[in-house]
């Protein structure tokens, strides 16, 4: 979840509610609202991602450091998803 959401965030800043349908359509699982909050208030608190406020309402967005996690999140599924092949 934390690469999709990651992932959603470099689109473009949403609250929480889009993020919701978002994660879970791009991981084509379900999801909880409950679950993507915690991840990101985890990702808030270590800058990750940021805040502010619209009609009332937090809206998140990828922040520098959040960035630079994607990226190395996105080269990790790279290397893991490309085979390797033995020369003989």
């Amino acid at each position: 979840m934390l690469y999709d959401l990651l992932a959603t965030l470099w689109e473009r800043p949403a609250p929480v509610a889009q993020l919701h349908k978002a994660v879970a359509f791009r991981a084509g699982v379900p999801t909880s609202p409950g679950a993507v909050e915690r991840y990101l208030r985890l990702l808030a608190e270590c800058g990750y991602v940021r805040t502010h406020e619209r009609d009332g309402s937090p809206v998140y967005a990828l922040a520098e450091r959040g960035s630079l996690l994607l990226a190395d999140a996105a080269e990790q599924r790279e290397t893991a998803a490309s085979p390797t092949y033995l020369e003989a």
